[in-house]
């Protein structure tokens, strides 16, 4: 009989513990056990009574606790998961484009003597000859000036440049030329006036 009593607060606990109602579920675990008790004419102690209504607030809230140890480490791992992923898609979507782009950039923090807007137009003017030389119309980039920058050297991935036909490099600092220059099989001009080849 007491396991019927224990297993029926038990329940009535859960029900009341998850609306957030604490001391409702008191008052009726109580109340239940009153009037069960009434029915069966059962006589009991108070000791008994509050030990049933305990144990059944107990039990719950360790099986509630273990449930949601058991959700946050779950989320944590999902959410590692997911990022572990993302990373993975992102490494996958770079593309020949982003790694060319990666050097310029790279390339432009080794030139010292660049003003404040120069990286921003000699970035450009490179990516544009980049991004155009698989066209074969009038907006095809044939010609690249990199005039009067100063600049100390040249990228090696300037070899991707295919199409380029004319490349101003005068009045620059340079000193030696990047076996990649080799690369530029349509190259008809090249200006290097100016500069401190050896």
């Amino acid at each position: 009989m007491l396991n019927s009593v224990h297993s029926s607060l038990s329940e009535i606990t859960r029900n009341y513990f998850n609306s957030n109602t604490t001391y409702r579920c008191a008052l009726n675990a109580i109340a239940f056990v009153g009037q069960f008790f009434k029915n069966n004419l059962v006589v009991t102690s108070a000791v008994t009574l509050g030990g049933i209504c305990i144990s059944g607030l107990v039990y719950y809230l360790a099986s509630s606790s273990d449930e949601e140890t058991s959700v946050t480490e779950s989320d944590e791992e999902m959410t590692e998961i997911t990022l572990i992923k993302t990373q993975s898609l992102a490494d996958k979507e770079t593309t020949p484009r982003d790694l060319f782009l990666k050097e310029i950039e790279k390339w432009i923090e080794t030139q010292p003597h660049l003003s404040k807007e120069q990286p921003a137009q000699i970035t450009k003017k490179i990516m544009e000859c980049y991004d155009s030389k698989n066209r074969y119309d009038d907006t095809r980039c044939t010609t690249l000036h990199l005039s009067g920058y100063n600049l100390s050297s040249l990228p090696e991935c300037i070899g991707h440049l295919s199409a380029l036909t004319t490349l101003y490099l005068d009045r620059n600092q340079l000193q030696e030329l990047p076996n990649s220059i080799v690369e530029l099989s349509n190259l008809k001009v090249l200006d290097l006036s100016d500069n401190q080849l050896k």
